[in-house]
């Protein structure tokens, strides 16, 4: 039987701005993870994570990618990865865009929490991300076949890196080479290969796409902005105006992705309310993602009596008191595995984790329009004159047009076909100019009007039975 040494080249463009913290806040709240060149990078980490992260079978996940021993487990046994990453790194001429962007903490009724602003790094490049994965495996195992089925998989439907990916960050598309050495025969061409040299991979196998789609659905919609709309970045320097579109390194405006989910988030909610269902409100939050450091503690004492009984639900009541509507999720997590309740503290870690968002919004970049320059003064509430040293600069942009993208990460049919339901209203509601986005919509700005919608690449113009273009056909009459 042979031994196999496998290496695939892969190489990723964005087709989205990489937020990727170093964890380190010198320049911004979240700098931007940089080589020793001072180029972004990705590091051979977090290749190894989002791939593990595809196998939904956890077997195969400790034989390809490894296990460590668990803490609160009787799985004690270690287990060595069989693939080893490299780090995926830019070309030294690589022409790299970074920029500051930022961010503001929104409450319920969809305006800006005090003391909550923070700012991020991005990079936007054309130039692929490199790295070398390498696969040593006998002839007859199936570790190659399990890793290409993941790289397949990523050649055909592209992989997301760092933060804030279900909010437009951190989309790559990706292409992948192999080249394999048959042990002992390959021996010495196996010695003298360098995976790093430029032209290693020269004579390779280029990987074919994967034939399967991955579940989920895949909405999008053409926009036509009506009038004006501001995401802000604001200036200090001198000549420029105090605030102006934000743009991305083609100098096009652009709509985040989390402007988008924060739009339809705070939107979706106040139809539930104003419907009367208040009650799905939590599955709208679930749906968007939730981080619970707290818990209300009449919900969580229901929940266990629905899921043990009641005397389990005495139990946890005894442990978190009757002072607090609000209970510290991990303090009650500690507090029942003290006291021997493993059951009962996974449970609850489970049902009120931190809920990883299923709904993506891609950045949207406008085409066309102009950007228009106004000069204004704050003027005095009581006698409406002009204040003193008042005088504001704002650049905003006019028209244009540009792709809306959302993604659901699993098939419609597995969403609550109510909160579905609220998000087509979100849509038509963002046709007829009652949803709206960015900056001073109170006054007009952030309005859009979808000319084609597609589901999951197919042409659906139907919302609620009502043709979108119908006011335009009406108008034209």
């Amino acid at each position: 039987m042979n031994n196999i040494i496998t290496y695939y080249c892969c190489q990723f463009l964005q087709t989205a701005p990489l937020r990727l913290s170093s964890g380190m806040n010198g320049t911004s709240d979240s700098d931007l993870m940089l080589d020793g060149r001072g180029l972004p990078m990705i590091p051979g980490t977090s290749i190894a994570g989002v791939m593990r992260s595809m196998l939904e079978n956890n077997e195969l996940k400790r034989r390809l990618f490894g296990a460590a021993p668990k803490q609160r487990s009787s799985d004690l046994e270690e287990i060595e990865s069989r693939v080893i990453f490299s780090d995926a790194l830019l070309p030294s001429d690589a022409e790299v865009h970074i920029t500051t962007r930022y961010g503001v903490g929104i409450g319920e009724n969809g305006t800006a929490q005090p003391t909550a602003k923070f700012d991020f790094m991005v990079a936007e490049t054309s130039a692929p991300y490199t790295a070398v994965i390498e696969l040593p495996h006998a002839e007859d195992d199936d570790f190659e076949s399990l890793l290409e089925a993941l790289l397949k998989d990523i050649t055909s439907n592209g992989i997301s890196f760092g933060g804030r990916i279900t909010r437009g960050y951190g989309r790559m598309n990706c292409t992948v080479l192999k080249r394999s050495f048959t042990m002992p025969a390959d021996a010495q061409s196996w010695l003298a290969f360098d995976p790093f040299a430029p032209e290693a991979f020269s004579s390779a196998i280029k990987l074919e796409n994967s034939e399967r789609e991955r579940a989920g659905c895949v909405i999008r919609a053409k926009l036509d902005m009506k009038g004006s709309f501001i995401v802000r970045v604001y200036s200090t320097e001198v000549g420029d105006a105090d605030f102006a579109p934000l743009e991305n390194s083609e100098h096009k405006p652009i709509i985040p992705g989390t402007s988008w989910s924060g739009s339809f988030r705070h939107h979706m909610i106040t139809l539930a309310k104003e419907t009367g269902k208040p009650e799905l409100v939590h599955k709208i939050e679930r749906l968007f993602g939730v981080p619970m450091s707290t818990i209300d503690r009449t919900k969580l004492l229901k929940y266990i009596e629905g899921k043990f009984d009641r005397a389990r639900a005495n139990t946890l009541e005894s442990l978190i008191g009757h002072q607090e509507d609000l209970v510290d999720r991990n303090k009650v997590i500690k507090r029942a595995r003290d006291e021997g309740e493993k059951p009962l503290a996974d449970s609850i870690e489970n049902e009120f984790g931190i809920i990883r968002s299923h709904i993506s919004f891609m950045e949207t970049a406008v085409d066309g329009g102009s950007a228009v320059t106004n000069v204004r003064v704050a003027l005095d509430r009581f006698t409406m004159a002009p204040k003193k040293s008042a005088l504001l600069t704002s650049t905003v942009w006019n028209g244009g047009s540009g792709d809306l993208e959302i993604r659901l990460d699993k098939p419609l049919e597995c969403f609550e076909p109510e909160v579905i339901s609220l998000l087509y209203a979100s849509l038509f509601d963002l046709h007829n100019g009652i949803l709206t986005f960015g900056g001073s919509s109170s006054i007009g700005y952030g309005r859009a009007e979808i000319k084609m919608l597609e589901i999951n690449g197919q042409e659906n113009n139907k919302l609620f039975g009502v043709e979108l273009n119908e006011k335009e056909a009406n108008g034209n009459e």
